[in-house]
């Protein structure tokens, strides 16, 4: 009976620990889903290059991530041993990192931009993609700078913040959106 309750007791805990951090990973993906719809209602082509280029920056995204995730498990176990001047120099190492590896992506995306010219794709999706790819590609600092405190945190098991973070910031995505994409944020009429 007794391993029972401590199975409820340690699934409860992380299942508290867990869907925040599950539903701050979707809701980074659902960034490009709520982008790709919305693009979607001007057309195929348009359509086509947001496509083409959230793919190749998705690819470089999970690369910073995947840098970024050495963060927690680091800080848990100097937070379990009660390293609190680890913790701290964890922390001002991860954002050193994390900012160089943003810079280096940036750089990266922005200097082979020009080869989608030669990924056989249609000339008119490549010409949009790669302005949106410039675009979204400046995202990446202020990304790394996130995945900094959102590890952090989530290495002190505090992971409900980057999960109302995430939240809030899909809505502004969307709202946004519906500015820039459709031009909404101009008057109509300049009578």
């Amino acid at each position: 009976m007794l391993g029972i309750q401590n199975f409820r007791q340690h699934s409860s805990k992380t299942f508290l620990l867990a869907y925040p951090v599950m539903l701050s990973q979707l809701g980074q993906v659902l960034v490009g889903v709520a982008d790709s719809m919305m693009v979607g209602r001007l057309g195929a082509e348009p359509l086509a290059a947001a496509s083409l280029a959230n793919s190749i920056f998705f690819v470089v995204l999970m690369f910073g991530i995947g840098i970024s995730m050495a963060i927690t498990p680091l800080v848990a176990m100097a937070d379990g041993r009660g390293r609190n001047k680890r913790i701290a120099r964890l922390f001002r190492h991860g954002f050193v990192i994390n900012l160089g590896a943003g810079i280096v992506l940036l750089l990266f995306i922005l200097l082979s931009s020009p080869l989608l010219l030669h990924l056989n794709q249609p000339e008119a999706v490549v010409e949009m993609a790669i302005p949106y790819l410039a675009i979204i590609t400046f995202s990446l600092l202020p990304f790394m700078v996130f995945q900094t405190f959102k590890q952090f945190t989530e290495g002190l098991s505090q992971t409900k913040q980057a999960m109302y973070i995430t939240l809030v910031c899909n809505a502004l995505n969307v709202f946004l959106n519906w500015l820039l994409i459709y031009g909404n944020w101009a008057p109509q009429s300049w009578d």
